[in-house]
């Protein structure tokens, strides 16, 4: 099950029935020891202080909602209206991303708006907030949210959208907030715990607002509610409890192995350019060293040094032909193109279906990476000849064969090396490795005149192809 959950409009007015009375009474629907564990998490104030990188909890990321409009951390709004629940004061937003970085304007009272944004920031809803339990917290917010309906008829317009964080689902009346709102919104979105976003109001062409405010007297029972949002809400509660846990108990590899999924899948899911969604990536793969491969989570060896240098090699002269011995997940790969989008990369890498399972193929396509792409699946002593004797030529060689050994590594180079033009870089990864850092001592050794050892991270070696092989047919020196 995903951290988002769609409801759409029935599209069918409700048949108003009135009650004498409206009745707030607070039933919870599941197991409220998740508001116990946030307390917790509020005393300890690690909201404000994770004691370790990996904790860093990545923000909403979103979910797409039509060809334009993403809910992404609230980015993409051009002007809406932001009603706070200090005094319901009403502030006009321009070109926005976060409530409290926003300019304030003064609102057109006779207007409606594409958007209003119904927030739980603002000192006043703080001071009195603040001293409360999450679960008192979500009690003083209800009657809030449901006044807040009838601002919906006087400033927002026909198609427009409307954005709220509720304070965690705990009780059934959140629940009947949610019920009534699917009645004047063609789709809402709920995401995680907390945000909500109602997408095209149906309004007064659907139902009047005298009748709308009578259909908030109706009798709501949870028990007549869709069971699959139920399932949803009690599914996100227990996810958010095991991560906070985790969270709280500085379990690292549980909490990543349990997050990075989802991470995973709302980068994916998202339709932004493909250049946004490759930077995206890379920061997740650099902040994670994890990847995820198709249900599992599998740690991967990403030396950040290593990305920039490439990315600074390559843009700096403007390399165009690149090749890469050993393919593996792709990561290598992305680097490469991230840093120059016109250029074509050969891939060998035998094991990319067998052992790989084309996860770096697939890694590939996602990201839209694949269309000046080539992989050859054969071992690199069978490939590189072939390239040879058809005259193929390149800028750059990357070379991280699954051989490590000395005498693989050294076929490798030696036909880099005839493959390479002049002013060309061939760089061996895993510097670290016996039979790398041997291979390493040789060229510098033996092919100092023609090739220029470049300043390069620790785990990297970088070589620079200076001028053609000039050496006696004998020469040799010790190594």
């Amino acid at each position: 099950m995903s951290l988002y959950f769609i409801i759409d409009c029935p599209l069918i007015p409700p048949t108003i029935k009135i009650k004498n009375k409206i009745i707030h009474e607070f039933k919870p629907f599941i197991d409220l020891t998740y508001a116990d564990q946030l307390n917790e998490l509020k005393s300890k104030h690690y909201h404000h202080e994770p004691k370790n990188d990996y904790l860093k909890m990545f923000k909403t990321i979103g979910y797409k909602l039509d060809t334009t409009n993403y809910l992404f951390d609230m980015v993409g709004i051009d002007q809406g209206i932001y009603y706070d629940f200090n005094k319901n004061s009403e502030y006009v937003l321009h070109e926005f991303n976060r409530i409290n970085k926003n300019e304030i304007k003064p609102v057109d009272k006779n207007r409606k708006y594409h958007w209003v944004l119904y927030t739980k920031h603002g000192e006043i809803l703080h001071k009195l907030l603040k001293d409360h339990s999450y679960e008192e917290r979500a009690k003083i917010l209800i009657p809030l949210y449901l006044s807040a309906i009838e601002i919906l008829y006087d400033r927002l317009e026909l198609g427009g959208n409307y954005f709220f964080q509720i304070h965690y689902f705990m009780f059934e009346n959140q629940i009947e907030l949610i019920h009534l709102l699917s009645f004047l919104f063609k789709k809402i979105i709920i995401y995680g715990t907390s945000y909500i976003f109602c997408s095209f109001f149906l309004g007064e062409e659907f139902i009047p607002k005298n009748k709308y405010l009578e259909f908030k007297h109706l009798d709501f029972k949870i028990k007549d509610i869709n069971y699959d949002l139920i399932s949803y809400i009690k599914y996100v509660n227990d996810y958010h409890y095991k991560v906070t846990q985790y969270y709280l108990n500085e379990e690292v590899d549980k909490y990543t192995e349990l997050v990075i999924p989802n991470i995973y899948d709302k980068l994916m899911i998202i339709d932004l350019s493909d250049e946004i969604k490759q930077k995206l990536y890379s920061l997740f793969i650099h902040f994670f060293k994890k990847i995820k491969i198709e249900n599992n989570v599998v740690n991967i060896k990403v030396y950040p040094d290593t990305k920039e240098f490439i990315h600074t090699l390559i843009k700096k002269h403007n390399i165009k032909e690149c090749l890469e011995i050993g393919f593996e997940y792709g990561i290598i790969s992305i680097y490469i193109f991230m840093s120059n989008h016109d250029l074509k990369l050969i891939s060998i890498d035998p094991d990319q279906s067998v052992k790989w399972n084309n996860n770096g193929k697939k890694l590939l396509k996602e990201l839209n990476l694949n269309k000046n792409h080539t992989l050859l699946e054969d071992e690199s002593y069978m490939v590189l000849p072939k390239l040879l004797k058809k005259n193929v030529k390149f800028e750059f060689i990357f070379i991280n064969n699954k051989h490590k050994t000395f005498d693989y590594l050294l076929l490798d180079f030696f036909y880099s090396y005839l493959l390479l033009n002049k002013g060309g870089y061939i760089i061996l990864n895993d510097s670290n490795y016996v039979g790398v850092s041997k291979l390493i001592k040789y060229i510098e050794t033996n092919y100092y005149d023609f090739f220029k050892k470049i300043n390069s991270p620790a785990s990297i070696a970088c070589f620079k192809k200076i001028k053609e092989d000039t050496r006696d047919w004998d020469f040799h020196k010790h190594f």
